[in-house]
């Protein structure tokens, strides 16, 4: 992701500096797809956190 996000705004400036581009900016596709999967994880990491301290609950009460 971030070897994606210096190639962005890499050709992000070399446009601004040139007004020419031949970059098809799949880098942003890919960083888009890495961030859902990394979003995705994190719910099932905050789902298995919040299971857990379900039965930690009922194991004290």
């Amino acid at each position: 992701m971030e070897e994606n996000s210096r190639t962005i705004f890499q050709e992000m400036v070399a446009y601004l500096r040139t007004n020419e581009s031949r970059w098809v900016g799949k880098e942003i596709i890919e960083t888009a797809g890495l961030l859902e999967e990394a979003k995705s994880l994190a719910s099932l990491l905050w789902f298995s956190f919040s299971l857990s301290w379900v039965k930690i609950k009922l194991t004290i009460a």
